[in-house]
């Protein structure tokens, strides 16, 4: 198996098309139906693909599904994106000079990283590591 990502499901599609570009400098790759008015998007920096779809495009793909994001406002609960980054001093003060909720601030750990979590629009929480 090799893995491919991960789908983020997202109620503010803009928001975090938003967050995820000005902050975090991703790009949109992909735009379905189109870039106006996305239901699903893949965005890209460097090797790091994250794609985001909307509760409406997912209900309606995966009606199964529906009761289950219902559960929860925030839809990151129990899951960190892990992402290693080669900037992450930069990264950092571009998060706190934009106000981004960090839940943990920049440390270093005792296995010698450098990293920090933030929290993105939707809950979504993101370990940064270099």
């Amino acid at each position: 198996m090799k893995f491919s990502g991960q789908i983020l499901a997202v109620k503010n599609m803009k928001e975090m098309i938003s967050f995820y570009c000005d902050f975090l400098n991703f790009e949109v790759i992909t735009a379905v139906p189109n870039k106006d008015n996305p239901e699903f998007t893949i965005l890209q920096n460097e090797n790091v693909q994250i794609m985001l779809e909307t509760l409406e495009s997912l209900s309606k793909n995966n009606p199964n599904m529906n009761n289950y994001f219902k559960l929860t406002e925030k839809f990151g609960v129990g899951s960190i994106n892990y992402i290693k980054t080669t900037d992450i001093e930069d990264l950092y003060k571009t998060v706190k000079e934009n106000s981004v909720p960090i839940l943990k601030e920049l440390h270093e750990t005792w296995y010698g990283a450098k990293e920090f979590i933030i929290e993105d629009p939707e809950g979504y929480l993101i370990m940064f590591s270099q």
